[in-house]
């Protein structure tokens, strides 16, 4: 459901939500950075005090521009956060009206995978040459209950009343929580000889409150605090195995315990993967398949060997393959997965026919491949 406005530029005991170029100022002259064009788009441009005077009154050197647009034309933005339950919503974002331009009026959204949550459909007059505040407020509704998960999304749109300008500056969007969540952060890879750094900031204090205390379980027997903090000291994989009882190869469950200052508690699992193989190399899926032709330039002296993969192009590392034959046997060799086709030339010997695999091998781990 749609949500009522609120005029208020600022929430107190909110947490901000990240948005990128939020105040248009990684480019001009073409849709903006990290911003889709919606119909007719809009663009970003540097301030002069033609339109804003002085040009302090611009968050950075650029504004987002809707010029000459017809109603509907803008901007919008997809968030990597997700809508939540019990959470209040507030968007804020400065309206500008060009001095050497006419006020094409705006409309300004929060939407949840194309649902529109809240909007402040040009409640604000800016003066000419100067900013107002648009705020659209969202409270949860448990009628959009099906939404929860769902990402969120910022649009800024032109009502193309004047044929003239609308301008943008200094995207906002922060959340309130009637009680607080936990963020563990991760899924985590850890690969052996390393050590794991935990991140539990992203975590949300209830509304006007604030968290006071983070504690981690870290063997999953719910007994909170084996280490605390929101980002503790990295933890060497000897005491991941060692101390709390983790298991190499495999998922392992963690939780994070938040308490605020209104002594209201969340708890959330997380999980972390202790791996031999690091993230990227070879599975024990990928195959890869040899074959050989005689060397146009050295009949009966050398053969081309050919290592083609199925996928042809598997992920980052490399692998250690050897090639043994009926004659002399070829070194073994290091391939790295740089392109969809894998070649190697080895002049090893007349009758050097293929007779086993390749094998990968080193620091990426074992596994034979046919």
């Amino acid at each position: 459901m749609i949500a009522s406005l609120l005029m208020s530029a600022s929430v107190e005991g909110a947490s901000p939500i990240p948005i990128n170029n939020a105040s248009f100022d990684d480019d001009v002259g073409a849709t903006p950075v990290d911003w889709t064009a919606i119909a007719g788009g809009g663009t970003a441009f540097a301030v002069t005090t033609s339109q804003y005077d002085p040009v302090s009154l611009v968050d950075g050197p650029n504004v987002a521009s809707v010029f000459n647009g017809s109603a509907g034309d803008g901007l919008s933005q997809t968030l990597t956060t997700n809508l939540q339950a019990d959470a209040t919503y507030t968007l804020t974002v400065e309206v500008g009206d060009p001095a050497d331009q006419p006020f094409d009026g705006y409309t300004v959204q929060l939407l949840a995978n194309g649902t529109l949550l809240a909007e402040d459909d040009n409640t604000q007059t800016p003066a000419d040459g100067a900013f107002a505040t648009a705020t659209a407020t969202y409270v949860y509704d448990p009628g959009d209950s099906a939404l929860i998960g769902e990402p969120l999304e910022i649009r800024l749109l032109s009502k193309g009343a004047a044929t003239g300008d609308v301008n943008f500056d200094n995207v906002q969007l922060s959340i309130a929580l009637a009680n607080p969540l936990a963020d563990p952060g991760g899924p985590y890879t850890v690969v052996v000889g390393n050590s794991l750094s935990l991140d539990g900031s992203a975590s949300v204090p209830s509304e006007g409150e604030t968290i006071t205390t983070y504690e981690w379980d870290l063997n999953n027997d719910n007994t909170f605090g084996d280490v605390t903090g929101a980002t503790p000291a990295a933890i060497p994989d000897t005491d991941l195995v060692g101390t709390w009882g983790m298991t190499v190869d495999a998922a392992n469950p963690i939780q994070l315990k938040i308490t605020d200052s209104a002594a209201k508690t969340s708890i959330v699992s997380g999980t972390v993967f202790l791996v031999t193989t690091p993230p990227g190399s070879l599975e024990v899926d990928f195959q890869a398949t040899i074959a050989s032709e005689q060397h146009p330039d050295y009949p009966g002296e050398a053969r081309y060997y050919h290592v083609s993969t199925n996928p042809a192009n598997p992920g980052t590392g490399s692998f250690a393959a050897t090639i043994v034959g009926t004659n002399n046997p070829a070194p073994p060799f290091v391939r790295n997965f740089d392109g969809p086709v894998l070649a190697y030339k080895f002049a090893g010997g007349a009758n050097n026919d293929i007779t086993a695999v390749a094998q990968e091998g080193g620091p990426l781990g074992g596994g034979i491949f046919t």
